[in-house]
């Protein structure tokens, strides 16, 4: 029995996608590699591209805050500082691998921007302006500069 919506797909694209067809296509697929790009000889651009595309940034025109850190230039930043740092944290030197094999986040290294975002907004992307942390000493530095702030 086709139902409407299966129908309109039938009309559509010439082909049904019953729940008997989809569990057929599943398991005919076990074991198979779906990883298209194995052995494939991708450009730096294209490379760059999926490597962006992975971390979520968003697309130039669909930003809707230019000072947003969700951009395509943050996240350039972000990993030319962890690759300048050689993903180690720069206070405690644990590296990302130490890090992952403790646990916890998705996310184990911060860029944290020596001048502030906001009150140095022509060294938001400079490389000298960034220092690869951990979470934890992320924390205790951002609360060290709250504490100076407060006191002055």
């Amino acid at each position: 029995m086709i139902t409407e919506a299966q129908r309109k797909a039938l009309d559509r694209t010439g082909t049904v996608n019953t729940p008997e067809s989809n569990l057929k296509r599943s398991l005919a697929m076990k074991g198979r590699s779906t990883q298209w790009l194995v052995g494939r000889v991708q450009s730096e651009e294209t490379k760059r591209k999926r490597r962006l595309a992975q971390l979520g940034v968003a697309r130039p025109q669909t930003r809707k805050n230019p000072d947003s850190r969700d951009t395509v230039e943050y996240y350039e930043w972000q990993d030319k500082v962890f690759t300048r740092d050689g993903h180690t944290c720069r206070h405690c030197s644990l590296t990302l691998k130490q890090l992952i094999a403790q646990g916890g986040r998705c996310r184990k290294l911060d860029a944290h921007h020596i001048k502030s975002w906001d009150e140095f907004p022509e060294l938001r992307y400079d490389v000298d302006n960034g220092l690869t942390l951990c979470r934890t000493c992320h924390r205790k530095e951002e609360t060290r500069l709250a504490n100076e702030d407060i006191r002055t």
